[in-house]
């Protein structure tokens, strides 16, 4: 993930949609927050204006950074009544994370295929780029390709328009030439398209029985923590649960990003994206 796809997942930056607009969507600064993490561990986010410090001169010693996430320190006894002191407002686990209701992969595939089936015609779709079901999982970057003529499918895609970054969309394609199109998002209008068009693909790669992969590696010397490694993106959701038990550290080699995870979060951490996102974990030297 890019620099501002982080800073939106980890609550520094908002994207909304413009009300009059269905594609145009804005950033705005993200409000002083926090949310706990565990008993006297906060995970602190949102910008000042004019580079004002977040958390005051009082306590700006104390903010532990890594990579985009601040974390900090303080008795759980007293620490609500000091962040309300300096005008941060609490977030709830659960609606920090807010992650969409489980489905299995195939039901999502099979809603996503009918929505597209009654979509108007897509037209004259000019730098398409899709996101190639076939090719390997462990390579993101590599899956991107144009349409070469030979299609038929229907593909997580994205197309430019004449302002502002490309629009994600899931596209019908027949014999190499875009027939039916939608926009993401569909099902929730104030996230970001991508968001929805990771997930997608994730269940397309699942139905296809080569779901996307993580990793899990052991920290030499260290007993008590693991390394999550990504080979492909997560939606804005699945980051923010990551960030809640975990934290990003330098992404291994072939990874698209990597977190540190205590050893105890592990089954969790496991269930918890093989259930929403249908993944498949492997270990260094096998596969579970």
């Amino acid at each position: 993930m890019d620099q501002l796809d982080l800073l939106i997942s980890g609550g520094d930056l908002l994207e909304l949609r413009q009300v009059e607009s269905l594609t145009t969507r804005l950033l705005f600064l993200g409000p002083p927050s926090y949310v706990e993490r565990e008993p006297g561990q906060y995970l602190v986010f949102g910008v000042r204006p004019f580079g004002t410090s977040l958390v005051g001169t009082s306590l700006r010693s104390e903010v532990l950074y890594e990579s985009q996430t601040r974390i900090i320190q303080l008795d759980p006894a007293t620490a609500a009544a000091q962040f309300a002191a300096l005008g941060l407002h609490e977030i709830n686990r659960d609606r920090w994370v807010a992650k969409p209701a489980p489905i299995v992969a195939r039901d999502l595939v099979r809603r996503l295929t009918q929505q597209v089936s009654i979509a108007g015609r897509a037209g004259d779709v000019e730098g398409l780029m899709i996101l190639d079901p076939v090719a390997p999982v462990r390579f993101y970057r590599g899956r991107w390709r144009t349409l070469d003529g030979t299609e038929t499918g229907d593909f997580v895609a994205r197309r430019p328009q004449a302002y502002g970054a490309d629009l994600w969309c899931f596209v019908r394609v027949i014999e190499g030439l875009p027939q039916q199109l939608i926009d993401f998002p569909v099902d929730h209008p104030a996230l970001p398209g991508r968001d929805e068009a990771w997930r997608l693909q994730a269940a397309i790669d699942a139905v296809r029985q080569e779901p996307q992969i993580f990793r899990f590696r052991s920290i030499q010397n260290n007993t008590s923590h693991i390394i999550a490694d990504f080979f492909g993106p997560i939606p804005g959701w699945a980051e923010r649960y990551l960030e809640l038990v975990g934290l990003a550290v330098q992404r291994a080699d072939r990874s698209l990003f990597s977190y540190r995870v205590p050893l105890k979060a592990k089954p969790d951490l496991q269930k918890f994206l093989t259930d929403m996102l249908w993944m498949r974990v492997t270990h260094e030297g096998g596969t579970e």
